[in-house]
């Protein structure tokens, strides 16, 4: 199919009308593919092999001071639906409208070699130490910083070695919250931590949609 168009929250195509104001992101009739589920037995031609999953046609749009949850089992497309929201992925088909000030914390988050100031900073100038405070205490870092030996200028090493898998994608929750974005993009965040750190991230997103954050969850965890 054609690829789809992107565009910063300008028409979706000739005549139309911009998208109400508030509107951070606006999907029509798009089509993206998934990697699918992890294979069976019975479906594997090789190990590891995964079949494409075709979605579409999808109509979205996402306000301000709302909170989307992309709940379903691993391999569903919550991930490629997410990416597709962040202009991280093409489409094979439709629309897409997106608001600039966005920040999109990927499943494999993306981290750097530096300290964890600078991944959360990440060149952002000039440093708000009020602000990083608060985006370490909404991610639920500060103990860990406690933890450990050089505190925030501990080095995360290639792609976060150095830290946890949850450490990881608090570090990149906390980049998104100290960017100050409109549209924050979560793909499971809550996955690698435990049931006390998921109940202060949730109070966290509250928090941010009281700020009038637009907020798009993915998880797997249905008890959310």
């Amino acid at each position: 199919g054609a690829r789809g168009q992107d565009d910063a929250l300008r028409p979706l195509h000739a005549g139309a009308a911009l998208p109400p104001e508030g509107t951070v992101a606006v999907l029509r009739r798009a089509q993206f593919v998934s990697n699918g589920p992890p294979p069976t037995v019975e479906s594997a031609e090789f190990p590891g092999a995964r079949v494409p999953r075709q979605f579409g046609e999808l109509d979205l749009a996402v306000s301000r001071a709302e909170l989307l949850l992309v709940c379903g089992a691993i391999g569903s497309g919550k991930s490629t639906l997410l990416a597709a929201l962040a202009n991280a992925a093409p489409l094979r088909a439709g629309h897409r409208a997106l608001t600039l000030s966005r920040a999109y914390c990927a499943q494999r988050p993306f981290l750097l070699r530096g300290s964890v100031r600078a991944n959360i900073t990440f060149g952002k100038l000039p440093f708000a130490p009020s602000r990083y405070a608060e985006a370490l205490r909404l991610a639920a870092l500060d103990l860990d910083l406690r933890q450990l030996s050089h505190g925030d200028q501990s080095e995360c090493g290639e792609g976060g070695c150095n830290l946890s898998d949850g450490q990881r994608a608090r570090v990149a929750f906390a980049r998104a919250i100290y960017a100050d974005a409109d549209f924050l993009i979560l793909d499971d965040v809550f996955a690698a931590v435990d049931a006390g750190t998921a109940t202060l991230l949730w109070s966290s997103l509250e928090t941010l949609l009281r700020r009038e954050k637009a907020i798009v969850l993915a998880t797997h965890q249905l008890q959310l």
